[in-house]
């Protein structure tokens, strides 16, 4: 069939009054030869709907169709901000897309939709990003041990946010891998007990600039009245890698406090450094003249926000 014909017969399929197994087989076996064509046909109707309940009923039925959840992770469709706020968008219409999505990841026992582990990764970021609750840790849980690091990394944090629990933090904080590591100390932001804190006041002597800069941030954060000077005095390290994390920290942040900080770095002696304190001084002039966000809030920003993982 042609682009039409396809168009055609997806949207009858999508809107019918009929459901059950044998539509969502039918909807399968249209994908299977060209899952890339399926899911530009499935775009244009979604488009096109306009009634209410066939355009819910439409959302479902796509949204259960795998190729067509695969097809949104595809290389170069999406960048990760668009594929992010398409997916926030969806979730909205359909309550259960997170779960629907988390399903595309590797199970215990088997991977039944096998994705390239960059993509597993990104798709770890986008339900952290969407899915709020702890619906998705038994689905999940298990790929905090998955041999590809950056998936490993994404899930820590995605599972870690989640619980917020020092016994499950504790053997994350054992690995040899900084990035796990620091994936652990995220999953304590926002947990503001006293043993929470005094946790992250220990990573924060963590030998790796990564954690380290996590666990201030946590504890800005949190409200510990010693971070902004412990951030300061990081930013001065003999080492250049602590003090490019602690001037990228400061500008998620997104303080002008860090102004004379900031000026200092860009004439660091090393180039990660300076190009790193240039990026934090445009997030800090692009951010809204308004009054200064509270905790809550910034915490809130870097819940969704996990492109910093890829920058240090």
């Amino acid at each position: 069939m042609d682009i039409p014909a396809i168009t055609v017969r997806l949207r009858s399929l999508l809107t019918g009054p009929l459901g059950g197994q044998s539509v969502q087989q039918v909807i399968r076996e249209i994908a299977a030869p060209d899952p890339a064509l399926f899911f530009e046909c499935g775009m244009s109707v979604l488009q096109l709907l306009r009634e209410s309940s066939a355009k819910a009923r439409a959302y479902s039925r796509l949204f259960d169709c795998p190729e067509f959840l695969r097809e949104l992770f595809r290389p170069g469709r999406y960048d990760d901000v668009a594929l992010r706020d398409q997916c926030a968008v969806w979730i909205r219409i359909d309550g259960f897309l997170d779960v629907r999505l988390a399903r595309l990841a590797p199970g215990r026992h088997e991977n039944p939709f096998p994705l390239p582990p960059e993509q597993v990764a990104r798709l770890l970021r986008v339900l952290h990003s969407i899915s709020t609750g702890p619906r998705l840790i038994l689905i999940l849980n298990h790929l905090k041990h998955h041999p590809n690091i950056l998936v490993a990394e994404s899930a820590t944090v995605l599972v870690g946010r989640r619980i917020r629990n020092l016994n499950w933090v504790k053997p994350q904080l054992s690995s040899t891998e900084p990035r796990i590591r620091a994936a652990a100390v995220e999953g304590l932001w926002g947990c503001e007990t006293p043993s929470a804190m005094a946790l992250l006041r220990q990573c924060r002597n963590d030998e790796n600039s990564r954690v380290a800069a996590n666990a201030l941030l946590g504890l800005y954060f949190m409200g510990d009245a010693n971070a902004g000077q412990w951030l300061s005095e990081m930013a001065r390290d003999e080492r250049p890698s602590f003090r490019r994390s602690a001037v990228w920290a400061m500008g998620q942040i997104c303080d002008k406090t860090w102004a004379n900080d900031l000026q200092v770095a860009l004439h660091d002696s090393e180039g990660e450094v300076r190009l790193a304190a240039k990026q934090a001084m445009t997030v800090i002039r692009k951010a809204p003249a308004e009054e200064t966000p509270d905790n809550e809030q910034r915490t809130f920003h870097f819940r969704f926000d996990g492109s910093f993982r890829t920058r240090l």
